[in-house]
Order: structure tokens, then sequence, then C-alpha cells
């Protein structure tokens, strides 16, 4: 499955994080999107009738229950209920996608 381009920005509030995916001439019925406690994957089918896939692999968990998404004409706005209210450093873990457009996670090196 092809991978989306990577046109999004993020930001968060105490209790939330707000993901906002552009594209342009969205249609409610072309997208998909399934919240999962540490991830998102956003399905979009495009006009040949290909899907195409994003994945977030979040750095902390939600409440995929209490998540939501809106679809506009130019983006698609996930709204994501934080597990515990804490900031966020990064949306995403630490990974970096390869040529192929799969993810493969990044080992990071932490010293006490």
């Amino acid at each position: 499955m092809p991978s989306l381009g990577d046109r999004f920005d993020w930001y968060q509030s105490e209790g939330n994080v707000c993901i906002n995916y552009f594209r342009k001439n969205l249609k409610p019925s072309d997208i998909r999107v399934e919240i999962e406690s540490r991830k998102i994957l956003l399905y979009l089918t495009i006009p040949t009738g290909d899907e195409l896939l994003r994945k977030f692999h979040l750095l902390h968990d939600i409440v995929p229950e209490k998540s939501s998404y809106r679809v506009t004409g130019t983006k698609v706005e996930i709204k994501l209920r934080k597990r515990e209210e804490v900031r966020w450093s990064h949306l995403e873990t630490q990974c970096s996608i390869t040529s192929s457009g799969l993810r493969k996670l990044k080992l990071v090196k932490v010293q006490l």
C-alpha cells in the first residue's frame, strides 16, 4: 500500500493532542481513521480507487473512546484525548521512514 505524503501539523493542550493532516478535495467518504491507544491509522481512497495509508506511532497513550476526527475539504482533524496530562516532547516515537515507505524503529540510547 503506498504511503501518504507527510503534510501535517500537530499541537497539544493539557488534555488533548490534535493532528491536522492536509490534503485538497477531501470527501468524508474517502477517509477512514482507526484510533488505537498508541497508533493512528489514516486511510485515504484516491480517485484511482487505491487506498493510501499514513501511520502515526504515538509517543504516549491516548484514550481511543474519547478521541474523534472530522473531515473538511482541505484537512482531516484528529483530536486525541491524552491518557495522562503530560507534555509530549514529540508526536511520534523516534521512527525513521525507509525508502519503501515502511516505518522502522530507531533505537535511542539514554544515559542516566
